[in-house]
């Protein structure tokens, strides 16, 4: 099953009409050969009530052999809850968020408000995600939520859907989350049961009764932990060795690892290694493992298939596979022997989230990479997410699947990214929330964004005052024009310390302000700044130049602001038709 197979056969609105039922969002794909959970999850959806949140967690049991980073498949039952009810017939719309930020929460909220009703011009996606809880909470339709990965419950703070008609499933590797849920229940998701381990084992070596010798004690010494179980069945699929075989290749990969305390279990490292071992020894050998590494370095929910064959990939598959040229076809080949071998799942009917890497394979590979190739990694993956985001226009979902993967870049690399300038991915990621509406999370952001700057490259880098200008210009899309004049004096004063009075950004900063000010009815300020502006412009560029003439616009639209009786001089008289004005900063983005 996937999100596709479903939304397939149902969504669409037929001359203005909704055709229900509604699926809205991108379900993740199933794995091979999943086998139901009939023992240990699978009744959740016959209990699961009108007006509750079931809360999926690992159990504390399996958390301990994992590493708390997952692996008991929590989202693949939730996928399977989904299609259950769906199936049932018991929803008319179901509703499903990978819960990577509050601006994806908004975007996922926004798209199902125009899923299930005309479309109107709510003023963004805030305004239309509160329209859809609005519509959930008096809506009589059944329906069902799924806030999937949900690593920071503060990304649900005021956006926990709720309805009496309506039930919820989260899944998350923090138990804390239930607490902020309304009408929340824990449901805790271990290990396979003993038949459901066999039965998955089964299933994928069906084709090979030979193969199947030793599954029971193969099964029991994976802990029947399901992704030990999935990475074991993919790899014996895919050599043709039996269990036996398999258990002592696992004794032998022990031997080699070295797992520092509290972190995964030396069986699911071992299983993870073995895999990767043949992936990178499948034909254009060499290759998987720096693709896994890529793929280590971004969000696990689904990466753009085009991010695998940018010309960034391309690069750092040559350098760190082998030295030979590598083209977009061997290094698709390479991320298909990945899948092979059950390191990665792969959704072909995406293009948005094509590739997804469970949390714990991407944990095992970055504790295997060295410092240098970690640090190499990071900077490709930037790299590969940057040359593929368009320059405008692109698809909400291919947006937000961006927005993720430098999400994910931020987190696990703190400020390498910055050095020895920011990259610009960090920048494209801020903008695209801005171009979207989404106001809040680009404030917060550009803030965490300013946060990391401070130190490297320092506060009066070009790249940290743009940081700053982009804040502002966030607080002003959100009506707050003090925090924005704060900001904008702030960025004001660090240009005319660093580049002087007449510098072209000192200028412009010096005109975002002068409207800011004007914004929040200062228009005293207003007129002072544009007057010092248009003097600055007139002795530095001379007074026949564009931004001179531009400077002279904004000081009469001062004065017409103010509603002052003065009139700007003769010479201050408005540009000639076409004449340009600069809108930000003009120091030019890496």
């Amino acid at each position: 099953m996937s999100g596709q197979a479903i939304h397939g056969d149902t969504i669409g609105k037929q001359s203005g009409q909704v055709a229900w039922p509604v699926l809205s969002g991108l379900i993740p794909p199933l794995a091979e050969s999943y086998t139901p959970r009939t023992e240990s999850g699978l009744a959740l959806a016959g209990s699961l009530e009108p007006g509750e949140t079931a809360v999926l967690v690992t159990a504390d049991d399996t958390a301990r052999e994992l590493g708390a980073v997952g692996g008991t498949g929590k989202t693949q039952l939730a996928a399977t809850i989904a299609q259950t009810l769906w199936d049932r017939r018991a929803v008319d719309l179901l509703v499903w968020v990978t819960v990577s930020g509050r601006d994806a929460v908004l975007t996922g909220y926004a798209q199902a408000m125009g899923d299930v009703a005309e479309p109107e011009p709510y003023g963004g996606p805030h305004a239309a995600a509160s329209h859809f809880q609005s519509w959930l909470a008096e809506t009589d339709r059944p329906w069902l939520a799924v806030l999937d990965d949900l690593t920071d419950p503060a990304a649900l703070d005021g956006l926990w859907p709720w309805g009496v008609s309506g039930r919820v499933v989260v899944t998350t590797n923090r138990p804390e989350s239930a607490m902020r849920a309304p009408n929340a229940r824990i449901v805790q998701v271990g290990a396979f049961s003993r038949r459901e381990g066999i039965n998955y084992l089964h299933a994928r070596l069906h084709a090979d009764p030979d193969q199947w010798v030793g599954a029971l004690d193969l099964a029991t010494e994976l802990g029947f932990l399901p992704i030990a179980v999935a990475q074991a069945g993919a790899l014996l699929a895919a050599t043709g060795i039996d269990c036996r075989e398999y258990r002592l290749r696992i004794a032998g990969q022990r031997g080699h690892l070295r797992t520092p305390p509290g972190s995964i279990s030396s069986t699911v490292a071992a299983t993870g290694a073995l895999a990767i071992d043949l992936a990178d020894r499948l034909p254009p050998a060499g290759l998987a493992w720096p693709a896994l590494a890529l793929s280590s370095m971004l969000d696990p929910n689904g990466i753009p298939g085009a991010v695998f064959t940018s010309q960034a990939a391309c690069a750092f598959l040559t350098r760190f596979g082998g030295g030979m040229p590598v083209d977009d076809v061997q290094a698709r080949t390479a991320v298909h022997n990945l899948a092979r071998v059950g390191l990665v799942t792969i959704d072909t009917t995406s293009a948005a989230r094509t590739i997804w890497a469970h949390t714990l394979v991407q944990a095992l590979t970055r504790q295997a990479l060295s410092a240098y190739e970690s640090e190499q990694a990071a900077r490709a993956a930037a790299d590969a997410v940057v040359q593929v985001w368009p320059g405008g226009g692109a698809p909400p979902a291919l947006d937000q699947a961006l927005r993720d993967c430098t999400a994910r870049l931020r987190q696990l690399t703190g400020a390498l990214l910055w050095s020895p300038q920011c990259h610009p991915v960090l920048l494209r990621a801020g903008e695209s929330l801005a171009s979207a509406g989404l106001a809040g999370p680009a404030i917060a952001y550009w803030r965490a964004m300013i946060d990391t700057s401070q130190s490297a490259p320092g506060p009066l880098h070009p790249h940290t005052l743009l940081a700053g200008d982009r804040l502002a210009a966030a607080y002003e899309a959100s009506g707050l024009h003090a925090d924005a004049i704060a900001v904008y004096e702030r960025a004001l004063a660090g240009r005319e310390r660093g580049l002087g009075p007449g510098h072209p950004d000192t200028l412009s900063a010096r005109t975002s302000l002068a409207r800011a000010y004007r914004a929040a009815g200062r228009a005293g300020d207003a007129i002072r700044l544009a007057e010092r502006t248009l003097s600055e412009c007139g002795r530095a560029q001379g007074p026949a130049h564009p931004d001179t003439l531009a400077a002279r616009s904004d000081l009469a639209q001062a004065y017409l602001s103010a509603g002052s009786a003065t009139r700007p001089s003769p010479s201050s008289r408005s540009p000639s038709r076409g004449a340009s004005r600069p809108s930000g900063p003009t120091t030019p983005t890496p």
